[in-house]
């Protein structure tokens, strides 16, 4: 939420000689709605406001790390406002390489999966960063949200790569949904 993951994925594709590939960054800088039905908790682990950090103090954090502004790009507004169909012809998204979905929330992660749907291909990565959160449980959160998207595309399949720290699991899109 401060941009630091969104810095060093560029830096790895530097060192890796992926000088073309452009970064997408959609964040509230709100920091996270209201949490609501699955999402809640009676221990309150994630609430409205919660990694809130301005557009303007991510742009200073990246600045200090040296982005390539010319292939780095924040949207602002929450998902249901921000991730419009009109937003992938604008910005020429045909296929989305390496995914980070850091929302934390099952209603979030819904609509990050709906907007990606059209860009996923064989061998796309998807980095779930909170995919232990809500105790593994997969009624709720990144897990509900992935489960309910594949129901929706039986066709598409996923090859679990590896998991990192408490909470993080990798994915390769072995079989792209039929968009």
């Amino acid at each position: 939420f401060k941009g630091y993951s969104f810095w060093h994925a560029q830096r790895v594709a530097n060192d890796l000689g992926l000088k073309g590939m452009r970064f997408f960054g959609f964040d509230s800088f709100a920091g996270l709605p209201a949490p609501r039905g699955v999402d809640r908790t009676y221990r309150g682990d994630f609430y409205e406001g919660q990694c809130s950090c301005s557009k303007a103090a991510v742009e200073r954090n990246l600045d200090e790390r040296g982005v390539d502004w010319s292939r780095t790009f924040l949207i602002e507004g929450y998902f249901a406002d921000s991730l419009t169909p009109e937003l992938r012809p604008q910005h020429h998204l045909e296929r989305a390489v390496l995914v980070l979905i850091d929302c934390d929330l099952y209603e979030s992660t819904t609509e990050v999966l709906s907007f990606l749907e059209p860009l996923l291909d064989r061998g796309t990565i998807l980095i779930f960063d909170d995919w232990n959160a809500f105790d593994a449980d997969d009624r709720r959160g990144q897990r509900r949200a992935l489960g309910e998207f594949l129901s929706r595309h039986r066709e598409m399949s996923l090859a679990p790569l590896f998991s990192y720290g408490h909470y993080g699991q990798v994915f390769r899109v072995d079989q792209p949904p039929q968009v």
